[in-house]
């Protein structure tokens, strides 16, 4: 599958997020109401799930987060396939500073340095399901 199918199938799954929201959303109102909760009480429970990210607008988030994170995967693939053809390139696995918890994959592989692409793809490239943060993985190859 080619980036831009890619791109066009996160974007469409973005969209369908945003319309079960919509959707989850009336409902709540319509619950809320039919409850007998004033209206001025549902906004504020709506503005306190928007802003801890739970209620009607978890599942968004969590879509949008799965989203961004396939988005930067097929980005990083595309972007590391232009160093693949040069085989003389050696490569450094670089932690990603703003994680605060590295995996113990990720630290073993952060010792290894001057390996090819190649090589790396035998090892398991960052965020590629291979270490145990899985596709959540921060981490990058660093050409040396």
């Amino acid at each position: 599958m080619n980036i831009q199918t890619q791109i066009m199938l996160s974007l469409q799954r973005t969209s369908n997020s945003y319309d079960k929201l919509g959707t989850d959303m009336n409902l709540y109102i319509k619950q809320q109401k039919t409850l007998g909760v004033n209206p001025l009480e549902i906004k504020t429970q709506l503005l306190k799930d928007l802003q801890n990210q739970t209620g009607v607008f978890r599942e968004v988030f969590s879509s949008l987060r799965n989203e961004r994170q396939g988005d930067y995967n097929v980005t990083a693939e595309v972007s590391s396939n232009q160093f693949v053809e040069d085989e003389t390139l050696k490569y450094e696995w670089y932690l990603d500073p703003d994680v605060r918890e590295h995996c113990e994959d990720c630290l073993k592989n952060s010792n290894i340095v001057g390996k090819s692409y190649k090589d790396w793809e035998k090892i398991g490239l960052p965020a590629t399901g291979h270490t145990e943060c899985g596709i959540w993985c921060k981490c990058t190859l660093i050409p040396l």
